[in-house]
């Protein structure tokens, strides 16, 4: 894998779903960073608020709420 390629995809909330797919490859889970969009600081987050649910896919303990100010709120990069 090329390390200077960077691979993103990003997920809207809604307070329910917990379980996010990861839909692309990586050689470590250790290749897969998280964030969340802060509304109030207006910044994105990296969080370890999650743990693998399996080879493709991320779960967080607390369901990535609803944005109000944003289309998208939930990313995952490689």
């Amino acid at each position: 894998m090329d390390e200077c390629t960077t691979v993103k995809i990003e997920y809207k909330g809604d307070g329910v779903q917990t379980v996010f797919i990861v839909p692309f490859t990586y050689m470590n889970w250790d290749d897969i960073k998280v964030y969340l969009y802060d509304e109030t600081d207006k910044a994105w987050e990296q969080t370890n608020s999650f743990m693998k649910a399996n080879a493709s896919a991320v779960e967080f303990f607390t369901a990535p709420p609803n944005p109000t100010t944003v289309d998208y709120n939930v990313r995952i990069i490689r």
